[in-house]
């Protein structure tokens, strides 16, 4: 190596270093909660609301296909903070050797075959082992609400709002504007306002690690379902054979939608992409469709009139064709 250039091999090696991207170190705390009870709280024999709020709350939960395991939700809720986890548990039906299937979150959990179980978290649909292994994320789906993988695991459907309404900012090319222009209900239920989206039913093929070939079985509607301001589940079901859904949408705009209850179940086939009203002759809410086990029948909760002094005080079965 020419004398001349050592010099410049050195300064090189010597800044080498300092050119190193350095490691992201976060410097936002990790929320701690506060949920032991203390040793007076134990032996008080006093139920305070600050001891209520130290207890778990259960929310959604599933039966295994062989009905000897459940999985549910519970969610901690930290009273200084006011922060929230929930994750997933495993237990026997007896009670006993209860795991903890998740920490880092997890909500929906449903079992997709005797060893797997799918589940939401911060907005991806994942998977895990029922002895928590095997954590992974499903690709090739997002911004998503509810999911539903069919009984055969080779399906699944799921909702998304679809924009399909312009706002006002929209229309009149206000960017800029903080305006909501109402002339025409329904703007509000409760208090769920309009996004100017909608809730469809997407269904797509799923393999266990990938979603692929979604379609929107309720294209350019200005409905939805589930059927707002809840969006229950309970609304959308899959046949046993995993070749149709049912589903409860109300097919009225406006103020038509707003002084009406009259909702309706839609049969629709996957492979023809045709549906049917089972429900056409029912002038009241028409939800939650239940397939008979062979998949013959359909029962689904109706009420009698048109109008908001009723309420669902009917079950109806239905012959499938």
């Amino acid at each position: 190596m020419k004398k001349y250039l050592l010099p410049l091999v050195l300064l090189a090696i010597l800044l080498i270093p300092s050119c190193k991207e350095k490691p992201v170190v976060s410097t936002e705390p990790k929320q701690q909660f506060h949920n032991e009870l203390t040793a007076a709280e134990k032996t008080g024999g006093v139920m305070t609301p600050e001891i209520m709020w130290k207890f778990g709350r259960l929310g959604t939960f599933a039966l295994s296909p062989d009905g000897s395991t459940v999985v549910d939700t519970v969610t901690d809720i930290d009273l200084q903070s006011e922060a929230r986890r929930t994750n997933i548990f495993k237990t026997d039906i007896n009670g006993s050797s209860p795991v903890q299937l998740t920490t880092d979150g997890g909500n929906s959990p449903q079992w997709i075959d005797a060893k797997t179980i799918a589940y939401t978290n911060k907005g991806k649909l994942c998977t895990v082992n029922q002895d928590g292994t095997g954590q992974k994320t499903i690709s090739g789906i997002s911004d998503f609400e509810i999911f539903n993988v069919s009984p055969d695991g080779k399906k699944i459907y799921f909702t998304k709002r679809v924009k399909l309404d312009q706002t006002a900012n929209e229309k009149h090319n206000l960017p800029k504007a903080n305006v909501r222009i109402i002339n025409d209900l329904m703007y509000r239920h409760w208090n769920y306002w309009s996004d100017y989206s909608y809730s469809h039913i997407f269904v797509a093929s799923f393999d266990g690690a990938s979603v692929t070939g979604e379609k929107d079985i309720m294209e350019g509607q200005r409905f939805e379902s589930p059927t707002a301001p809840y969006f229950d589940d309970g609304e959308i079901t899959w046949s046993p054979d995993g070749k149709s859904i049912a589903y409860t949408t109300k097919r009225l705009f406006g103020k038509a939608d707003a002084t009406s209850t009259n909702s309706d179940i839609y049969l629709y086939d996957l492979e023809s992409g045709k549906e049917i009203n089972i429900s056409e002759g029912n002038k009241g809410y028409d939800k939650y469709p239940v397939f008979s086990p062979d998949g013959s029948k359909i029962a689904y909760q109706s009420m009698e009139r048109d109008g908001y002094e009723a309420d669902l005080d009917r079950l109806i079965i239905y012959n499938v064709k």
